[in-house]
């Protein structure tokens, strides 16, 4: 099907099954709510103008990047154990930390948890027009992996940063112990 969704419209996604937002172009989106006992599996690229509102259940980002509006496209609801972003790759979305899929936002000088994304930071100067990545891929060094959450900060005037918070859920430790 072929969906036009108005200007600060809202597209409610729920359900007892998995689904997928699917198509051909890109779908560019007010405002989604997801409210699923399972998952809601990112098919496609697309684009969420205004609120990511997590409800019930899990959107997964798979390999596709989901882009948030670049001045108020914001993740509402409060993620929790049981209704976050993630990304997999297999039917049943149970292998956590392996997809690639991304969520983004570019913003003009950030700081704070930008986008409610989960990284609290403060830059030393201004950094201009900055895109702010997270993603959900475990990352590997000396053969031992991440937990399935990292960020990427690429501004265009380059500073130190200070990380005040940096949020992740037990479950995206996988097999890490949790280092206090």
């Amino acid at each position: 099907a072929t969906a036009t969704c108005n200007t600060n419209s809202w597209v409610h996604i729920a359900g007892n099954a998995i689904q997928t937002i699917q198509g051909v172009n890109t779908t560019a989106f007010s405002n989604v709510d997801i409210n699923s006992t399972s998952s809601v599996f990112v098919g496609r690229d697309i684009t969420i103008n205004d609120n990511l509102q997590l409800t019930a259940g899990y959107f997964d980002l798979r390999g596709a990047i989901t882009y948030l509006g670049n001045t108020s496209g914001n993740i509402t609801g409060g993620e929790t154990e049981t209704k976050r972003i993630r990304a997999t790759t297999n039917a049943g979305g149970t292998d956590d930390g392996i997809g690639i899929g991304t969520i983004r936002t570019t913003r003009t000088d950030p700081t704070g948890n930008v986008a409610n994304l989960g990284l609290n930071f403060t830059p030393t100067i201004a950094l201009g027009s900055t895109v702010f990545i997270r993603g959900h891929e475990r990352q590997t060094g000396m053969g031992n992996f991440s937990v399935f959450r990292y960020y990427d900060i690429q501004p265009t005037v380059q500073s130190n940063v200070t990380v005040n918070s940096f949020n992740y859920f037990t479950a995206e430790l996988g097999t890490q112990a949790e280092d206090l």
